[in-house]
């Protein structure tokens, strides 16, 4: 939840979140070629995986590196305005 308060906000597309089979939780984001997973493991080790096309980043989230966090928001941000352009009601669908 710390990580999902950190690079969100009221305008952010909602995540899918799910047990990831072996204790741990995953956030997922999906929208064409914008992708990001938040993972976090029974141990509580996170990382997030960014990915636009076929360039994709592994960032480790456990060393409270703000920049890190603040560099996943950005993309987030880039993800849910992508979202808005695509399916400017993507709030009902949610509902």
């Amino acid at each position: 939840m710390r990580i999902l308060y950190a690079i969100c906000d009221s305008t952010s597309v909602y995540p899918h979140i799910s047990p990831d089979g072996d204790g741990g939780v995953a956030a997922v984001w999906y929208a064409d070629e914008f992708s990001l997973e938040i993972l976090v493991d029974r141990e509580d080790d996170a990382y997030a995986i960014v990915k636009i096309g076929s360039n994709m980043l592994s960032v480790d989230l456990d060393n409270g590196d703000t920049t890190a966090l603040r560099a996943i928001r950005g993309h987030l941000g880039r993800l849910t305005a992508h979202v808005k352009v695509k399916n400017p009601q993507w709030r009902d669908l949610v509902r």
